[in-house]
């Protein structure tokens, strides 16, 4: 079950750096220790994404992930009533940070 969640975001991001519509990070930014302990499904996406990209993609689905669980477990409710912006401008700085073009209600 992990798997299959968390692949619906990494199809997405393989293609978008595959196809050359998003940008990746540059593999001499990667941990080295990163690269000694990667999982296997990652190491088999090396035909495909350097480690750089590889790197990228575990901070971002770290960073998704991480968003849907706090608004889950109501870990944001302190802090705001509607996670929902919180969430988009998440997934905005990752946009960003990939070179994405952003439509024009800013998203």
């Amino acid at each position: 079950a992990n798997y299959r969640f968390g692949w619906t975001f990494g199809q997405l991001f393989l293609d978008l750096i595959v196809s050359g519509s998003a940008r990746a990070w540059p593999d001499e930014d990667v941990d080295p220790a990163f690269v000694g302990q990667e999982s296997e499904l990652l190491q088999a996406l090396s035909g495909q994404l350097g480690p750089g990209a590889r790197w990228q993609f575990v901070q971002y689905w770290t960073r998704i992930y991480g968003t849907v669980c706090m608004e889950v477990f109501g870990h944001l409710d302190w802090a705001v009533a509607d996670p929902q912006p919180v969430f988009e401008h998440m997934l905005g700085g990752i946009s960003s940070d990939m070179g994405l073009a952003h439509t024009a209600d800013g998203h």
